[in-house]
């Protein structure tokens, strides 16, 4: 009898979640009989797969168990340079050649369209745009099919900008972003990108108030504001919008100008363009909450696609509710330095003039998955190689003021010194040999210690977490005298989380206790 009750429990509640949304369940379905009166907005279907990354995970099984609708959106936000897994850890989240593998595999199953929102850069020096520039060509090797403008790419200086973009051939789109012509020059070819897509008309500068009226004369739109995707005899229009300044005075870089969101909506919604699809999908930057009080007023978008700064979580669903009950399309919020895909399955109705089911989900990109060899050659040969060009310019950053060796410290600090060997800290520029990661300016900060004037690079010294010391700390403790000087390390998590980055040591934070135990002194 327990048996029967217990096997009860179980499939209810494996109705429940298939009624919720999981994979298998067709998505919108209604009990027998039931009679709709209208068409019903699509229901919370969203989904964060939480991965463990300290598990395997294979590209193939994830495509295969959730890309199931007629036609997948896939998307991804905040690359931030983020080409390549550093190796610190044995499986990390994030990488071009995983992402690549998981889009590939998607793709192979229904029509898909791959988007980018935006932030594919992390900075605004050399380092920064060589990375940005073979982010863009692993993309365009992964198949995207456009990609979005963020503020990290619209605060550049013009021919820096203009450098990223021309290193591949993917379209980029922007519907408040308008250039000075004095200032811009697109790059060679552009209008090649995009021949093959139906692309929607933009808004003139005189009609945003927000650009100024002097600025008007001299602007022109910095890109096309999105397209119309033509799958399975439907259209799927894509809005890419910035949200970020959400003022009435929008915004100004030394670029180009940002038209407020709600000025450039309500001027393109009244040229009537929205018969040009039969549904429609917005792809923004900004935060969720902020977008939402101007999308309530535009119904047109059934799919809400965000770049946002929160963090993953289990709250992301909780986070997302009150927007999606507002606004009453479905939200997909991707993020986490490319961490994660965004991936919204579409089941279109037998009418066109009833809403599309949508379920939605953000899976995890696992350094574990069997890589895209073009991606992985990519990164291993031109792009390892093009680092070596630009570290001597970026390792004067992470010079250090003063070099002290653990040798000196020993002479006090005997029992420390014993624990600091013991440890991998010293190993920490033998690791970065052995993971192709020497060139990398990123992996200095937290593995080397650079003597900038020898052009010299030691592994990881006392003063590397004891900063605040200089040899004025020795010549005190060698004349007895009352020391002035102390380092600041501290045994928290919060202390070493400074370069145990849940995004480079998956395991640390998990099992703090166990590791500091190694290295306590």
């Amino acid at each position: 009898a327990m048996l029967v009750l217990l096997a009860g429990f179980i499939l209810a509640g494996c109705q429940q979640m298939r009624s919720r949304g999981e994979p298998g369940a067709k998505a919108g379905a209604r009990k027998e009989g039931e009679k709709q009166s209208k068409p019903a907005p699509p229901e919370l279907k969203l989904r964060v797969i939480l991965a463990d990354p300290t598990q395997t995970h294979d590209a193939k099984s994830l495509a295969t168990k959730y890309a199931f609708g007629d036609a997948v959106i896939l998307a991804s936000y905040q690359t931030a340079g983020n080409i390549e897994n550093c190796g610190c850890s044995p499986v990390q989240l994030g990488g071009m050649p995983p992402r690549g593998a998981l889009i590939a595999e998607v793709r192979k199953r229904q029509p898909t369209l791959t988007l980018d929102l935006g932030a594919i850069i992390g900075g605004n020096g050399s380092f920064h745009i060589l990375k940005a520039r073979y982010v863009l060509q692993a993309m365009q090797l992964a198949g995207y099919d456009a990609m979005g403008l963020g503020v990290a790419e619209l605060a550049l200086q013009p021919d820096k900008l203009q450098e990223i973009l021309g290193a591949s051939q993917i379209p980029y789109y922007s519907a408040n972003a308008y250039v000075d012509l004095k200032r811009w020059h697109p790059p060679a070819g552009v209008e090649e990108r995009y021949r093959d897509w139906n692309i929607l008309p933009s808004v003139e500068p005189a009609n945003l108030p927000s650009l100024g009226r002097d600025e008007a004369s001299t602007l022109r739109p910095l890109a096309p504001p999105g397209f119309v995707w033509e799958v399975k005899d439907r259209r799927v229009g894509v809005v890419f919008l910035n949200f970020t300044g959400l003022s009435e005075a929008g915004l100004q870089f030394p670029g180009c100008f940002l038209a407020t969101p709600a000025e450039w909506l309500e001027a393109w919604g009244k040229q009537e363009h929205w018969d040009l699809a039969d549904t429609w999908v917005l792809a923004a930057e900004g935060y969720s909450a902020q977008i939402a009080t101007v999308i309530k007023d535009y119904p047109q978008f059934s799919l809400i696609l965000t770049g946002d700064s929160h963090p993953s979580g289990r709250s992301e669903e909780r986070m997302l509710q009150p927007v999606m009950t507002e606004t009453g399309a479905t939200w997909l919020n991707t993020y986490n330095l490319g961490g994660y895909l965004g991936l919204v399955n579409i089941d279109f109705p037998a009418k066109r003039d009833e809403r599309n089911s949508l379920v939605a989900y953000n899976l995890p990109v696992v350094s574990t998955f069997y890589p895209d060899q073009t991606i992985k050659e990519l990164i291993r040969g031109p792009y390892h190689d093009a680092l070596k060009q630009v570290f001597p310019e970026q390792s004067f950053e992470y010079r250090a003021a003063v070099i002290i060796e653990p040798e000196d410290c020993r002479q006090c600090h005997r029992r420390a010194y014993d624990i600091f060997k013991q440890s991998r800290h010293p190993h920490s520029l033998e690791t970065l040999e052995e993971k192709g990661q020497k060139y990398n300016a990123e992996c200095l900060g937290c593995h080397v210690v650079y003597d900038y004037g020898e052009d010299k690079m030691y592994p990881l010294q006392c003063i590397s977490c004891h900063t605040g010391i200089s040899y004025r700390h020795i010549g005190e403790a060698q004349g007895r005298r009352k020391f002035t000087q102390k380092g600041d390390a501290r045994f928290t998590y919060e202390f070493c989380a400074k370069c145990h980055t849940p995004q480079r040591s998956t395991r640390f934070k998990r099992h703090f206790a166990e590791y500091v135990k190694k290295v306590r002194h």
